[in-house]
């Protein structure tokens, strides 16, 4: 009896030690399942809107053209990017609000001339405001830009639409100042022919200056003007230095701006989706690992007990094989893009954009 017991104890540790090698194997084959699973998940993502989806790829190759058209023309004017940006939003706002500044101070006149509801006037005086800042922009922008350092020489068509936006918005604005102050005096017909007719026969009769300084004689005419130039002069100058100097460098650096954008945009998509499925196998891969520990502990105590050495397994840390652990704990989704080319979002004045290589 004391033999067989002997016996049975011997046994014992042998049989342990082969039950948890078998559990050690069924673990790690485990473990290589799951990182095969996510490989393939991440293979479709990549496939999907990753690297290696077609519209990533336009995308890319559209942000390299760009890119290597804005490094030709910086080659030849031989300076960084010259403007004040402005993001699309910040300056559509402040239009708006300009829009909205002026809009009660014309309704008085398009109430007489319109002779509709006040809805009615508010609106067509918001709608011209927003046209005379909208032209203004436009002719501080070709103003900027009527002399090209790319081409050396003027550019015609930005001096004309420029000059033509400027005596446009000077023409408009001094025929609201003078039918303001004919409007204050009552001396104009009702409706829009009528006024302008009554303006059309002053300035004949007077002259267009005269007409105009006589106009500045009545204060709601003179805060009309006050307004609309304020708000006309504010656009035209944003529209010029929002503007680089050269015109075909101001549209290479929008169009590189407006590339990598797009291209951030699916990066950042990309790398989010890539990010939900590494969180999505971490906690499946971290209980396996945590079995396959346990499992090595026990062979490596039983083997200590039978005196046997340690073979490669029982150093093996299984965790090694997954070389993204440490992605999934990464908040930043722009870094966890190996090889990342995209340039930062700001441009000024002393830093052009530029790809990380």
């Amino acid at each position: 009896m004391a033999l067989q017991a002997r016996g049975r104890a011997t046994a014992n540790p042998r049989e342990e030690l082969a039950k948890w090698m078998g559990a050690r194997q069924k673990h790690h084959s485990e473990y290589i399942k799951l990182l095969t699973d996510r490989k393939n998940e991440l293979f479709n993502v990549e496939g999907d809107h990753g690297p290696r989806s077609d519209i990533y790829l336009a995308a890319q190759r559209e942000f390299e053209r760009n890119d290597q058209q804005f490094d030709r023309l910086q080659a030849v004017v031989r300076r960084p990017i010259n403007n004040l940006h402005i993001a699309p939003w910040i300056f559509w706002l402040l239009a708006l609000g300009l829009a909205i500044l002026e809009a009660p101070v014309n309704k008085f006149l398009f109430d007489y001339a319109i002779q509709g509801t006040n809805l009615t006037s508010y609106l067509v005086s918001t709608a011209f405001a927003i046209l005379l800042l909208l032209l203004a922009h436009l002719a501080g922008r070709c103003l900027r830009q009527v002399w090209s350092e790319y081409r050396r020489r003027v550019v015609w068509s930005n001096l004309i639409i420029g000059c033509l936006g400027v005596a446009v918005l000077a023409i408009l604005i001094s025929i609201l100042t003078i039918g303001r102050a004919r409007y204050s005096a009552g001396a104009a017909d009702a409706g829009l022919g009528g006024l302008f007719t009554d303006i059309g026969g002053q300035v004949s009769q007077h002259g267009f200056f005269t007409s105009l300084f006589e106009a500045f004689g009545d204060v709601s005419a003179l805060i009309l003007f006050t307004v609309n130039f304020g708000g006309v002069m504010i656009a035209m100058l944003l529209g010029f230095f929002s503007h680089d100097p050269d015109k075909d460098f101001d549209h290479s650096e929008a169009a590189l701006r407006k590339a990598t954008r797009r291209l951030n945009k699916l990066q950042s998509k990309y790398a989010q989706s890539r990010a939900k499925v590494i969180r999505k196998f971490t906690p499946d891969l971290t209980g396996a690992s945590r079995n396959f520990a346990d499992a090595n502990n026990k062979i490596i105590e039983m083997k200590t007990l039978l005196s046997e050495p340690l073979d490669e397994w029982d150093r093996f840390v299984l965790d090694d094989l997954d070389t993204l652990a440490e992605e999934a704990m990464d908040n930043d989704v722009g870094s966890q893009l190996a090889g990342s080319r995209l340039p930062p979002s700001e441009v000024t004045k002393g830093a052009n954009i530029r790809p990380l290589r």
